[in-house]
């Protein structure tokens, strides 16, 4: 994660220090993938990969952890004002 990023995260917990960021991959169209995060209240499973770093905690499941690998997160503001979180992941099949 980019530092901006993480200070979104930050951001967006600071008035529920006790939530987590869920990250997953859902499947969008017949060979499509799409990032989502979500904020969630605890618990989370006993599977679940659980990183506690940066000021804040992100959960992400086994079976996303796989096409996550090696991916980075970063915050960017685009030329027509829109911001967002961009996903760069060297596994991704560009088409």
């Amino acid at each position: 994660m980019t530092d901006a990023a993480v200070a979104k995260f930050v951001a967006f917990l600071n008035d529920a220090p006790n939530d987590h960021i869920r990250l997953s991959v859902k499947q969008e169209g017949p060979t499509g993938f799409m990032y989502d995060l979500q904020i969630e209240s605890p618990p989370w499973t006993d599977d679940d990969l659980v990183d506690r770093s940066n000021g804040f905690t992100i959960v992400v499941s086994p079976r996303d952890s796989i096409y996550l690998d090696g991916a980075t997160i970063d915050w960017e503001t685009r030329p027509d004002g829109t911001e967002g979180f961009k996903f760069n992941n060297p596994n991704a099949i560009e088409q």
